[in-house]
């Protein structure tokens, strides 16, 4: 009965997670500590292995954010998802998860290049990622690339999805594979 109430706590949870992505541009607080909670609640109910490893999902999504952070390439809500998402896959589905994330994400920004400005050879934003200081990074609420030392201003706005919706996406393909 626990893998069965688990996967629907996880399905629930990635569905709200989406939701408040769409339409607040961010996940709660209250939901992204909820649901952890729910999901070391769950693993421990099932057995202190399967808790254990929750506990290292947890450790697993806290080390990518802390990449995340140094880096700036995503804002709070976002990193707080990474934790849910932890909590409920464990490391190794967490790191599939994060992988596909990253994928989704670049398909993201290519599409968007491609659709806002014709062929991608010719977009701003690939000149500016063929720039020694180019770079991708996180601003007004979306995915920027910039030149070091461009205004923030200036910045493009680089993708088509919001890293918290890549990020679900990335979640529920690392729980199926």
């Amino acid at each position: 009965m626990i893998p069965e109430l688990h996967a629907i706590a996880f399905a629930s949870f990635m569905a709200l997670a989406a939701w408040q992505q769409l339409h607040a541009r961010g996940a709660s607080v209250v939901l992204v500590y909820t649901g952890v909670a729910a999901a070391l609640s769950l693993r421990a109910m099932a057995s202190p292995e399967a808790h254990m490893e929750g506990l290292l999902g947890l450790l697993a999504a806290l080390l990518v954010v802390m990449a995340l952070m140094a880096g700036r390439l995503a804002g709070g809500s976002e990193l707080r998802l990474l934790l849910l998402v932890g909590a409920f896959l464990g490391p190794r589905h967490t790191v599939t998860a994060v992988l596909v994330t990253l994928g989704v994400m670049l398909l993201s920004v290519g599409a968007g290049a491609l659709l806002r400005r014709g062929r991608l050879g010719t977009t701003r934003a690939a000149r500016l990622l063929s720039e020694p200081q180019g770079g991708l990074g996180w601003g007004g609420g979306q995915l920027v690339v910039a030149a070091e030392g461009e205004a923030a201003q200036a910045a493009a706005p680089a993708a088509l999805v919001s890293p918290g919706v890549a990020i679900v996406v990335g979640a529920v393909a690392g729980w199926i594979l």
